[in-house]
């Protein structure tokens, strides 16, 4: 069976929401590449729980070399951060567009960079249009 990877396109801010949290200390804990660790935002209320939730999966590299860690959930195999890819699966160049205007009237795939500030990149990956999105090309491995 083919694992199915899942990549969110869009930068999405839930507030209200806080880990589940009975333990005495006040500690959460989270999944990573290293296994469960302590976190203040943490979904796992207990380290065991952690450790029978955090399921890791195989990652994946994208066509530009960055690596994801991946997680299981049911059957799939969902990335862990933001999409940071600069081609098309198939090595075709996704072009960055940084002018709103021109951001708008297009009706090709295009990235850029949360403010269209380069700094933004490594907290939260490139930002795609529908188009590059929806290309045949595919933005991620997988399928």
């Amino acid at each position: 069976m083919k694992n199915k990877f899942r990549t969110l396109a869009l930068i999405v801010t839930i507030s209200g929401l806080a880990a589940c949290d009975t333990s005495d200390d006040g500690a959460t804990y989270s999944c990573s590449t290293d296994g469960c660790v302590e976190d203040a935002n943490g979904s796992f209320a207990s380290l065991e729980d952690c450790q029978s939730g955090c399921n890791l999966g195989d990652g994946l590299t994208d066509v530009d070399g960055n690596t994801y860690t991946t997680i299981i959930i049911g059957d799939q195999e969902w990335v862990q951060a933001n999409l940071n890819v600069a081609a098309y699966r198939n090595g075709d160049p996704i072009p960055q567009v940084q002018d709103l205007a021109t951001w708008q009237d297009l009706t090709t795939g295009a990235w850029c960079f949360y403010e269209n500030n380069t700094a933004n990149g490594p907290i939260y990956g490139r930002l795609y249009n529908w188009y590059a999105v929806n290309d045949p090309r595919g933005l991620a491995c997988g399928e």
